[in-house]
């Protein structure tokens, strides 16, 4: 069959998130196919851009030979299925993966000397982050169930470390807040508080009703459990990009 040669000899920079963006279409072309090679690549004229594929695991991915060997302050990109399988090997794939993304997040911020509730609240933040991938993110199963039945509700992450920050990347290929929150039986509800218009309004009104709900409850309710990581450094920033709406 035909296959695709990406041409990246004139780029001069790279956005992690593109990055991250392009290596899980690469994976899911790959996992449809069944060819490891159906989509390839030139390296990047600029050194700096090029040492990114290395450290993402890009070259990996499309069976390129790199020459650089050295380690690096970043997780490779990782990915597995967001809720239960009926394949006890998915699920436990599932774990080991999360396990590794915080073992790395512990010995890269923390030095391995992560107090109990900073553990409790770094655990809280990335399994929310992937549990909504399976909670909400495909729910509309029968559009995805070729996607569903090739891949599970799949989600990709890619943690970097620069000047002793971390910068973890969440990624699926599911509908997106704006469009699943207008499906929820509450969003009548959310309408009414927060009146949501445009797809940046849904993704702040998300995050609103869910920190609503977790000062009712008194427990986590992903999205806010998030954010509660991320203000909880100085210098820390979430951004959500869904539909045509970013929220910072």
């Amino acid at each position: 069959g035909n296959k695709l040669l990406l041409d990246f000899r004139n780029t001069s920079s790279l956005k992690a998130c593109a990055v991250l963006v392009l290596y899980a279409h690469i994976d899911m072309f790959q996992r449809i196919t069944g060819d490891k090679s159906i989509i390839s690549f030139t390296p990047c004229a600029n050194v700096r851009a090029s040492r990114m594929f290395e450290e993402c695991g890009l070259w990996k991915l499309v069976n390129f030979q790199s020459k650089q060997d050295k380690e690096h302050d970043n997780l490779s990109i990782v990915s597995s299925v967001a809720g239960a399988s009926k394949d006890p090997k998915v699920n436990q794939e599932s774990r080991a993966t999360i396990k590794q993304i915080l073992n790395f997040i512990k010995d890269k911020i923390y030095g391995g000397n992560i107090t109990p509730l900073e553990a409790q609240n770094l655990y809280a933040a990335v399994t929310e982050s992937i549990s909504n991938v399976g909670l909400h993110a495909y729910s509309s199963e029968d559009q995805y169930e070729e996607f569903i039945s090739l891949a599970g509700k799949r989600w990709w992450i890619f943690a970097r470390l620069i000047e002793e920050q971390m910068f973890i990347l969440v990624y699926d290929m599911g509908e997106g807040i704006p469009l699943t929150l207008v499906k929820r039986d509450v969003f009548s509800i959310i309408f009414q508080l927060f009146k949501p218009e445009t797809d940046a309004d849904k993704i702040k009104a998300a995050v609103q009703y869910g920190e609503t709900r977790m000062k009712s409850d008194k427990h986590g309710k992903g999205l806010p459990d998030i954010k509660r990581f991320v203000i909880d450094n100085p210098k820390g920033e979430l951004h959500i990009f869904s539909g045509m709406g970013r929220y910072s």
